[in-house]
C-alpha cells in the first residue's frame, strides 16, 4: 500500500486542516491518529475523538496508533509494511521517531513558532513564552523533522505580528492560517518534485523550557502591570489562566485584564500591592507596583473577593 500523503493529528484543527486540504485539490490519503483507548491515557484538546469517524466519512484511511511515540508492535508493523511519501504534522504531542520519518521519502513536515528566529526559540510553550517575554511578532517556521527538537530544514518562515491586546488564542488562529497557506504551497511543491528547504544556522541558541500551571502565578509584590497583562494573555483559554492567591488561601484565576486609566480615588495611593481596591460589576481593582490593574474576567464572584488582597 502506499499513501501520497499522510496528516499526523488529533485535534479538531486537524479536521480543519483537511477540509481546506480537500477543497484544493489535495485531499490526504491517510491521516495517523491516537486511537481511542490512547486518547484516554493523554491530555487532548476537545473533539479529537471524533476525527477517526470523521476522516473514514471522507474516504480517508486512518492509522489508529497506540501511542504518540509510534513504538507498539502495531505501530511499527504498520509503518515498517507500506510506502509513504510526504508526511504532515498539525498537533503532535511529540517527536516523531527517526523509525517513522525514515519511511516518508520527501520526509514529514510540521511547525514552530516563537518571537525568536531559527536556531533561538526551539523547545516548549514557545506562543507562551512569546507572549509572555511581550514579543511583537513570530516567526512560524515550517521544516523538515529530525529525531531532534525542532531542527530541520526549513521550508518557509511566516513572521506574524502580536498585537498588545492579543491572547494566545488569538496567536494560535493565525498560525493555524499560516500553516494552512504554508501546506498547500508545500504539497503543490511535493507533487512536482520540488521541495527546497534551507539548513538551519548551527551552534548555541536559545531554548525555551516546558511552562507549567504553576509558572501562570500572578505575584503583585514582584510583577509590574506589563508583566502581569502578558502573562494572563499568555494563559488565557484554551490554557487555565493566569492566578493569584488571597491572603485566605483563595486562588482565583485571572483571563482577561487591562491597565486601568480612568479615575483615581485618593484613598488608594499607597495601597500594597496585590490589594483589591474595588469590585464592581464582575470585575475587580488591584493595586499594583507601578498602577492598577483592572481583571473584567475572574474564575469567582467579584463580590466574594471584597476587602480581600493578593499574595
Amino acid at each position: 500500500m502506499r499513501y501520497d500523503v499522510t496528516v499526523f493529528g488529533n485535534h479538531r484543527s486537524t479536521a480543519a486542516l483537511i477540509t481546506s486540504l480537500i477543497a484544493d485539490g489535495l485531499k490526504p490519503d491517510l491521516v495517523v491518529t491516537l486511537s481511542e483507548e490512547a486518547r484516554g491515557k493523554v491530555t487532548i484538546a476537545s473533539g479529537a475523538g471524533d476525527l477517526e469517524e470523521w476522516c473514514r466519512s471522507q474516504g480517508i484511511a486512518v492509522h489508529a496508533c497506540r501511542g504518540y511515540r509510534l513504538i507498539s508492535e502495531e505501530d511499527r508493523a504498520f509503518f515498517a509494511n507500506a510506502e509513504f511519501g510526504i508526511g504532515v504534522c498539525t498537533d503532535w504531542q511529540h517527536l516523531i521517531p527517526e523509525h517513522v520519518l525514515n519511511v516518508f521519502s520527501a520526509g514529514v513536515f510540521g511547525f514552530h513558532g516563537s518571537l525568536f528566529p531559527f536556531p533561538n526559540g526551539r523547545g516548549r510553550s514557545p506562543f507562551n513564552w512569546s507572549i509572555r517575554l511581550g514579543g511583537a511578532s513570530i516567526f512560524h517556521n515550517c521544516f523538515r523533522y529530525t529525531p531532534g527538537a525542532d531542527d530541520g530544514a526549513v521550508f518557509n518562515t511566516t513572521e506574524i505580528t502580536i498585537s498588545p491586546d492579543e491572547h494566545v488564542a488569538d496567536l494560535q488562529f493565525k498560525a493555524l492560517m499560516d500553516s494552512r497557506i504554508t501546506i498547500r504551497r508545500l504539497l503543490r511543491a511535493f507533487r512536482d518534485d520540488a521541495i527546497a528547504l534551507t539548513p538551519q544556522p548551527t551552534g548555541a541558541s536559545v531554548w525555551l523550557p516546558k511552562l507549567t500551571p504553576e509558572d501562570s502565578r500572578l505575584q503583585f509584590a514582584a510583577h509590574d502591570v506589563e508583566t502581569m497583562l502578558n502573562l494572563i494573555r499568555a494563559s488565557s483559554p484554551p490554557f487555565a489562566g493566569a492566578f493569584a492567591e488571597t491572603e485566605q488561601g483563595m486562588a482565583v484565576r485571572i483571563w482577561r485584564a487591562r491597565r486601568y486609566d480612568g479615575p483615581l480615588d485618593p484613598d488608594w495611593e499607597g495601597a500594597t500591592p496585590g490589594t483589591i481596591l474595588v469590585t464592581a460589576l464582575g470585575g475587580i481593582l488591584i493595586a499594583c507596583r507601578d498602577g492598577l490593574l483592572m481583571a473584567t474576567d475572574i474564575s469567582v464572584a467579584a463580590d466574594s473577593l471584597t476587602g480581600s488582597r493578593f499574595l
